[in-house]
């Protein structure tokens, strides 16, 4: 076991014992050893989350957990009386379903303005996403003793619907390109021929492109999911590109991050380019290209990286290292047969 390993198990140890003890004092056991109830809700919310983050899960996760968690969960428990963990019944569950699919989604707002003011119902991949949230809390708690196993995690959740995920065709990604400046032709290149995570592709160093190992060039991913780092192999015609971009059009400045904002207020050095930056220069870019769609995203790119290497012969082993996904069963959610490929050649497996 490693050093940092140590520490973080002795993080994870005493942020256990000093939650238990507080909650001892707070609901006035001193003696006695049961399992402790009365805890609040946003305390152990809170203490859920810091154990997520000793845990190494990645910052995006811990975001989505929160908002829903505050968001929506939270506020429906407490319509119901709820304030504490120890009083979620399986009945709570199902009513805080019915809330938000009476509700619906939450209205939109831009710059101030609210843009959505129809009621618009909840998908069924968002009514599953709370409950999946709501589930893993539950259990947390259970494993810390904060309440008695009264089923609700096993409380079946909202059935959702398979779907082939969004992938782009290639006319649609040489549109695209076509609409982008050399920076962001480079960044949509990257994204296609990588499978990179929005998160991964941000937390790039100039550093992190490397030269120096004899089978190849590679992209060393350092800020993975889960804190994972990886080894992403690059193409000659990607390896060409970065390096003339960073010889010769990427601005010259102190920052060390690989993408860096083109355009500031004068005498502004440029600075790392953020996650919300990328999301809408893509955006951007799709409409340019009239890519019809709610999915033009970075993520469509890594969908459509992942089907293109499947269907060029790539093994899910390769493909799963790539990705940064620890089991197979991870591949297979980004991995699909287009229709072609399932249609080409069919007569070939039952021709006699």
């Amino acid at each position: 076991m490693s050093v940092g390993q140590v520490d973080t198990n002795f993080q994870k140890g005493c942020l256990k014992m000093a939650t238990r003890a507080a909650i001892r004092v707070t609901a006035g056991e001193r003696e006695d050893p049961s399992p402790t109830t009365g805890v609040l809700l946003e305390h152990a919310l809170q203490n859920w989350l810091t154990e997520l983050r000793l845990s190494n899960r990645s910052q995006t996760t811990i975001d989505w957990y929160r908002d829903l968690f505050l968001g929506r969960i939270l506020p429906g428990l407490k319509r119901q009386g709820v304030l504490t963990v120890d009083q979620i019944r399986r009945e709570h569950v199902r009513e805080l379903r019915e809330q938000l699919q009476r509700e619906g989604r939450r209205p939109r707002y831009r710059f101030g303005q609210r843009v959505r003011s129809e009621h618009s119902p909840l998908t069924p991949s968002s009514l599953h996403a709370y409950h999946r949230v709501l589930r893993a809390f539950y259990r947390w708690c259970l494993s810390e003793g904060f309440c008695q196993d009264r089923g609700v995690g096993s409380v079946k959740s909202p059935k959702q619907p398979s779907s082939e995920p969004r992938v782009f065709t290639a006319t649609e990604v040489e549109a695209m390109l076509r609409a982008a400046t050399p920076r962001d032709r480079l960044i949509l290149e990257l994204l296609l021929g990588t499978g990179l995570r929005l998160s991964e592709l941000c937390g790039l160093q100039v550093s992190d492109f490397r030269l120096d190992h004899p089978d190849g060039p590679y992209l060393d991913v350092r800020v993975g999911k889960g804190s994972k780092q990886r080894a992403v192999p690059l193409t000659t015609s990607l390896t060409r590109k970065l390096r003339q971009y960073i010889s010769r059009d990427r601005p010259a400045t102190r920052i060390t991050a690989l993408f860096v904002t083109e355009h500031g207020r004068a005498g502004e050095e440029p600075r790392p380019l953020s996650r919300n930056a990328v999301e809408l220069l893509i955006r951007r870019l799709g409409r340019r290209a009239s890519v019809d769609g709610n999915r033009v995203s970075p993520h469509t790119f890594r969908h459509t990286f992942a089907t293109r290497a499947v269907s060029a012969g790539m093994d899910p082993i390769r493909l799963q290292r790539v990705l940064g996904h620890t089991t197979l069963t991870m591949v297979s959610r980004y991995v699909h047969f287009g229709k072609s490929d399932l249609l080409r050649g069919w007569d070939r497996y039952f021709d006699t």
